[in-house]
């Protein structure tokens, strides 16, 4: 649960507004926290919202549940019911959280409640390890038992857990998913997929392949590369992604789709 500097008659609409789907707002956004590291605002077709990440590890965490084909929508910063929450504070025999000048009781929140595609729901709390205080430990308590009662599985994640390379190669390729975004069309990404797997065999790094495609099509250097990304974020071309991607070396392929529906799938989902 993240600590707010505010909790603001907007953060209270909120909470008692909260729906799931496609209208969900995060109940703290990262204007309402001094974040200790780098607040991220962020969209993806999983979660057309803005999603509001206080935090690197957070951030991290956001891309890897966009990736995962497990997660059919991960909702960040979600609220608790605080008569709920109050009720388990007094159970166990803790301090709810308050705020820390007008002392009310404040709304609790998960970082993160996945629905998972086979329809459970799965909460991480987003904590950096070192930094886990025995007050921390009070209220994760109380989050667990909420969400254990609601038959929800309930983890506590910490940077030990992220798989490095996996995050690096999805910050490099997961802009690229809304290709319009770099005026460029459907069409010149089955073009340039088409004429790009015609030239596998030749064994070229990432960035020479790009650059002959781009030659061979009479396209603006760069544009190749951008769509051979793009292909990868949307999953058109199937890589280990836990290798690291480095345009200095060829791209090791495990299997490409050949159908358009993917790339256009993730574009009308928005």
């Amino acid at each position: 649960m993240a600590k707010r500097k505010r909790e603001e008659p907007e953060m209270q609409r909120r909470g008692k507004n909260q729906v799931e789907g496609p209208d969900y707002e995060p109940y703290i956004k990262v204007q309402d926290i001094p974040s200790l590291g780098r607040s991220t605002r962020t969209t993806h077709p999983k979660a057309p919202w803005v999603g509001n990440l206080l935090s690197d590890i957070e951030t991290a965490y956001r891309i890897l549940l966009e990736w995962s084909d497990w997660v059919e929508v991960p909702y960040d910063q979600y609220a608790l019911e605080q008569e709920e929450t109050l009720k388990i504070a007094n159970a166990i025999g803790v301090e709810h959280p308050r705020h820390p000048k007008t002392k009310e009781y404040t709304v609790m929140t998960s970082d993160f409640v996945i629905k998972t595609t086979d329809g459970r729901t799965v909460v991480w709390s987003v904590k950096a390890h070192d930094k886990i205080s025995k007050r921390d430990v009070e209220k994760l308590e109380i989050e667990r038992i909420y969400w254990t009662a609601r038959g929800a599985s309930w983890w506590l994640v910490t940077e030990d857990n992220l798989p490095d390379v996996l995050v690096t190669n999805l910050k490099g390729i997961r802009k690229t998913i809304h290709i319009e975004d770099y005026g460029l069309s459907f069409e010149q990404v089955e073009r340039v997929c088409r004429v790009a797997e015609r030239n596998f065999e030749k064994g070229l790094a990432m960035r020479d392949l790009a650059s002959l495609v781009d030659e061979l099509l009479g396209y603006p250097e760069g544009t190749s590369l951008t769509i051979f990304r793009h292909l990868i974020a949307t999953k058109r071309w199937v890589v280990d992604m836990l290798q690291p991607i480095e345009p200095t070396k060829p791209l090791h392929i495990v299997k490409t789709r050949h159908s358009e529906s993917d790339t256009r799938r993730w574009a009308e989902s928005d």
